[in-house]
């Protein structure tokens, strides 16, 4: 082994780890490093032409974008993204370590060894993209500022040109050059690091249009604009998929008890394991049916759900879910009941539902901000005017917004409180504004509430059957709470969800169903491989389904014609078989001038055998006939002769 070679296996290896170690993985690095050994050995090369080489590149892509498509890999436990999110920085590091595995059973340039520090350096930081302690940013950091000088102390081709009595000389560039960039490594991790998160953001926003976590309403604290930012930014990208007889309406996402004017948190955000359910509903596929609490309704349709990366850990459900079957190990629940994976978000599951088991109120829920403006006590004293009962408070909060106009965004004057502005100005606004409204005048009359945000999805498909929702269907709505009925839904901005997106067109529709339906392959493939592989079970699901039995249909026709043009060609690019078969043509045209023409099916010799055998054979017929057999067995001989040909043209000549 070469020491470049060498070299490039010790940078691979350091591949390996680093990917190992920052995105908590084993099963990939461990299958990568076993083929890795096996190629550095030189023991297996696989020659490829320049334009195979290619179309290996080519399918190896469409391989790792649809991996990053079905299974998003995702870290639970980690901070902000760094300009590409998780996922695709995931992929992508993965991409080029196996395109670097390729190289070495496929040999070509071998130039390309020299690639490998730099493909190190970008192996380190795209999987490093997302981590979970600071310690692992340095470590990377580390790593990746010192392998480029190393680089450069052993690759650099202009060390050459010195002279042995100015070796030093090199030998301090190098030195130098080696501390500058460990040294700028260094500072600039140690100084920018506290500013981390807001760069993060910056260019996300800037470079992807995409919003963090926190932006999103998905953690432990919403901020007044967190839906809007949600709703405005990536408006078609799907978040939900459900199968449902009806539109699912109202998915939960993430819910809040405190409000201190500006946002919203969760008092005791601890998540409580969810227990299996003993009368559950009919699962397959290895689920675990869990119980959120509650009796199941008589007849409760299921409804089947598969959620897109976006929404992290987080299962949307309905309020009135009391169970849910997921293929997954652990789920938790906290006390506003919001529900998260804590194994590993599951690609589907079914929830189920009935009557949540009653709860007693959490005191926080009546909880106001330290700061209240006195008009809006007083507004809520006007507000409740004649109403005693909970259902009669809630009626009289959303009478009051049906005169507000609902748009997206408010500008509040400066110096102005938010909500002080929104409920005694009557100013346009959207739905967290009217959620936070209601919570306030519902709170000071005596309602306890909460502020939830998730999703209203009513967004049918007709090409799958199955209902959507999108950013653009992010939603805040208030959930109050009645002695007698339990948590009760409160849609407070007028005219209820504002879904102000056009229909989706038939190629998107489509489109997202071919998506929805690999994804069902794909779960119940993994779901096999969980209980035990069925080869028949699986054959039989895939070839069930009618874009798999058209497609390899269509796939096989192709084939039979690719194949017969390409003989075809194949045999017309022949210049000799021109020349016979321009003399062929000539006897045929003759033959049909005396009414015998040539059937598709029938050989040179039945042809000459019909034409001799007619009732009346002349001279011309026994002639031709005896041509066609020549030719035949002119044609048919191991190695056709120019004299042959001479002949055949001859006799053709006396013909006429």
């Amino acid at each position: 082994m070469s020491s470049a070679v060498t070299f490039a296996a010790v940078l691979f290896a350091l591949q390996i780890a680093g990917f190992a170690l920052l995105t908590r993985t084993v099963a990939f690095p461990v299958v990568v490093a076993l083929a890795a050994l096996a190629g550095f050995s030189g023991r297996f090369q696989f020659p490829l032409p320049t334009r195979q080489r290619m179309r290996m590149y080519g399918v190896l892509i469409l391989v790792m974008a649809l991996k990053r498509v079905l299974f998003p890999s995702e870290l639970i436990d980690r901070t902000e993204s760094f300009v590409l999110g998780y996922p695709d920085a995931n992929a992508l590091a993965q991409f080029l370590i196996l395109l670097q595995v390729v190289w070495l059973f496929v040999p070509g340039n071998p130039r390309r060894t020299l690639l490998a520090p730099y493909l190190t350096v970008v192996v380190l930081y795209l999987s490093a993209n997302y981590i979970g302690r600071d310690s692992d940013h340095q470590v990377m950091l580390a790593i990746a500022t010192i392998v480029t000088p190393l680089y450069a102390f052993y690759r650099v081709e202009w060390m050459t040109s010195f002279s042995k009595g100015a070796l030093w000389i090199r030998n301090a560039l190098l030195a130098g050059f080696m501390v500058l960039v460990l040294v700028a490594g260094v500072l600039s991790s140690l100084g920018l690091q506290r500013h981390r998160s807001d760069m993060d953001r910056m260019f996300a926003e800037l470079l992807f249009q995409m919003s963090s976590s926190d932006s999103v309403g998905l953690s432990d604290r919403a901020m007044l604009g967190n839906v809007l930012a949600q709703k405005t930014q990536n408006r078609r990208e799907v978040l939900v998929r459900v199968e449902s007889q009806q539109s699912p309406g109202y998915l939960r996402t993430s819910a809040y008890d405190l409000f201190d004017g500006t946002s919203w948190t969760n008092a005791q955000r601890e998540d409580t394991p969810l227990p299996e359910a003993r009368e559950a509903q009919d699962a397959s596929g290895g689920e675990t049916v869990y119980s959120l609490g509650g009796a199941l309704a008589v007849d409760a349709p299921i409804e089947t759900i598969y959620p897109a990366s976006g929404l992290e850990n987080r299962i949307p459900v309905r309020l009135e879910t009391v169970q849910l079957a997921a293929p997954v190990e652990r789920l938790g629940m906290d006390r506003l009941r919001i529900v998260r994976a804590h194994a590993g978000r599951p690609a589907k599951y079914a929830i189920a539902q009935g009557t949540p088991s009653p709860e007693a109120t959490p005191p926080a829920c009546l909880g106001l901000p330290p700061k209240l403006d006195p008009g809006i006590r007083a507004l809520a004293e006007t507000v409740f005017q004649g109403a005693q009962t909970t259902p009669e408070k809630v009626a009289a909060v959303v009478k009051y917004f049906s005169s507000y106009t609902y748009q997206l965004g408010i500008t509040v004057p400066p110096g102005k409180d938010r909500m002080a502005y929104f409920l005694l100005e009557h100013p346009p606004a959207h739905c967290e504004y009217f959620a936070s409204g209601a919570a306030l005048l519902l709170r000071l009359g005596g309602v306890p509430c909460r502020y939830v945000t998730g999703l209203h999805v009513n967004e049918y498909n007709p090409a799958g059957g199955y209902w959507i929702g999108r950013n653009s269907d992010a939603h805040a709505w208030v959930e109050a709470w009645d002695a007698e009925a339990g948590w009760t839904t409160v849609e407070a901005t007028p005219g209820g969800p504002n879904n102000d997106e056009g229909a989706a067109s038939a190629f998107d529709q489509w489109y997202d169903y071919v998506k929805l339906w690999l994804l069902k392959r794909f779960s119940e493939i993994r779901a096999w491989f969980a209980q035990g592989l069925n080869p028949g079970v699986l054959l039989h699901s895939l070839w069930s389904a009618w874009p798999v039995r058209w497609g390899l249909s269509l796939l096989a026709l192709a084939c039979l014609v690719y194949r017969f043009r390409k003989r075809l060609r194949g045999v017309r690019r022949d210049p000799e078989f021109k020349v016979w078969h321009h003399l062929l043509e000539r006897m045929d045209r003759q033959a049909r001038r005396r009414g015998w023409t040539r059937r598709a099916n029938e050989t040179l010799h039945q042809f000459a055998l019909r034409i001799e055998t007619a009732e009346s054979p002349d001279v011309w017929n026994l002639n031709a006939a005896r041509w066609y057999r020549d030719f035949a067995a002119a044609w048919y001989r191991v190695t056709r002769t120019t004299e042959s040909l001479i002949m055949l043209e001859k006799e053709l000549s006396g013909l006429q």
